[in-house]
């Protein structure tokens, strides 16, 4: 029996299709899920919606963890979160999210869909997820931050307000022992570091 090795760049080629396969297996949906995260990543509502009513799994995720949710909010899809930033794609999340999406779902950092959506800024999906009852003092797996860390550090005031409004804890420290104020006043950001001191956090 002949043995054929394959090129390096064959089996690099080969290895995210072989991924794909392991996460989407052939006859159990994934073909369907895999195209349910694209549509959201594009913000395609009307494509997440027709998806869905086929059965799709609002979800599944990659091989990475992130699922659908997560996919539209970095994307900053604020309207399929109940949100209407800029009028577009307005639909998205709030879709996925009456389709029964978690909103608390993880990565495989442990990093949350409402993490992400301080990173990004967008303040009106953040608080869309906050009415939803995403877990606003939970801590992503690496440095342990929460996403009340994350808008602090980025200078997201608006989004360092609705969280606290939705009981955020202040003085929750990362594994490097930084609070949300430190990480601020470190940035230069004032207004969150007076927010924050009004709110009760301590230096």
């Amino acid at each position: 029996m002949t043995i054929t090795r394959l090129p390096f760049k064959a089996i690099l080629f080969l290895l995210p299709l072989l991924f794909a396969q392991a996460a989407y297996p052939v006859g159990r949906g994934g073909d369907i899920n895999s195209k349910l995260l694209a549509a959201a990543e594009a913000g395609d509502t009307a494509e997440v919606e027709k998806l869905l009513e086929q059965g799709a799994d609002v979800n599944a995720g990659k091989v990475d963890g992130r699922a659908a949710l997560m996919w539209a909010a970095d994307a900053g899809h604020a309207d399929s979160c109940e949100l209407k930033r800029r009028g577009d794609h307005t639909e998205t999340v709030n879709v996925l999210i009456n389709a029964g999406a978690d909103v608390n779902a993880k990565d495989e950092d442990g990093w949350t869909v409402l993490m992400e959506a301080a990173w990004e800024g967008h303040t009106e999906m953040a608080k869309a997820l906050l009415d939803k009852g995403a877990d606003v003092n939970v801590k992503e797996n690496k440095i342990g931050r929460t996403a009340l860390m994350v808008a602090a550090e980025l200078g997201r005031t608006e989004t360092v307000k609705a969280m606290i409004g939705k009981g955020a804890d202040v003085n929750a420290k990362d594994k490097n022992g930084k609070s949300a104020l430190m990480l601020a006043a470190e940035k230069g950001h004032t207004e969150i570091v007076e927010i924050l001191k009004q709110a009760g956090a301590k230096e």
